[in-house]
């Protein structure tokens, strides 16, 4: 059994070629994507690399093969999941809406429902909002940070979120107040201060809230922290 297909899309003032030509541009996905190398051919059947540095021990690559291309149509990923080790289906739709205007439609599906398929579902539900973000300001001339750090740092990355588990933790970063406080890969964090954590939004919009220096308490599954919050440096 799967979980339900994840689903966004937004509307950029470009042409549906100009938009097309990104998605293969290196140089531009380390900017919209925010990716510190980034392998993409315009060739179906091809492997992709998608390579991230957020300063945890190693490197983020995310890979898996280019299944279908339609040129300013369509495209279609097979995405391998990390956590779960089990493979998706990660599609890119680009309908012309007017003269250099394009909507882009993003689908992810054939998440599993067991393990942690429901963690890696959340997260992606997550990220794909603040990926595409990224990819709408970037087309309109406005390039912001994609990874959407918060003013306050605690130093992990996380897989998701499930609503009897908490957050999944999948990294600490190096030398992070995260890391000093003792927390680490494969924890759970099921509320932070009085905010009760069920999905990856609740963590986001928490942590959006805090500011450098405060001292939070996170309840795991096996322990109470109390934590320093770091600031991020840019």
């Amino acid at each position: 059994m799967t979980l339900p297909e994840i689903k966004w899309e937004r509307t950029l003032e470009r042409s549906r070629t100009d938009i097309w030509n990104l998605m293969f541009d290196a140089e531009a996905a380390r900017t919209w994507l925010g990716v510190a190398g980034y392998v993409m051919p315009e060739q179906q059947g091809a492997a992709f690399c998608w390579l991230f540095d957020t300063g945890s021990p190693k490197p983020t690559a995310f890979t898996g093969r280019l299944t279908t291309i339609k040129p300013q149509q369509h495209i279609e990923m097979q995405w391998e999941l990390a956590s779960c080790a089990a493979d998706t289906r990660l599609i890119w739709e680009f309908h012309e809406t007017g003269e250099e205007r394009t909507t882009v439609v993003l689908r992810h599906a054939d998440f599993p429902d067991s393990g942690l398929g429901p963690f890696e579902h959340d997260g992606y539900a997550h990220h794909w909002g603040h990926i595409l973000d990224g990819l709408q300001a970037y087309a309109n001339g406005e390039p912001r940070d994609t990874l959407h750090r918060h003013g306050a740092m605690l130093g992990l990355i996380p897989v998701g979120a499930a609503p009897d588990h908490g957050l999944l933790v999948k990294e600490i970063i190096r030398d992070s107040p995260a890391e000093h406080a003792g927390l680490r890969p494969g924890d759970y964090i099921r509320s932070a201060n009085d905010t009760v954590i069920r999905c990856f939004d609740d963590w986001d919009d928490w942590i959006d809230q805090r500011v450098p220096g405060e001292t939070v308490r996170l309840q795991l599954a096996d322990r109470v922290i109390e934590v320093v919050l770091g600031e991020w440096r840019r």
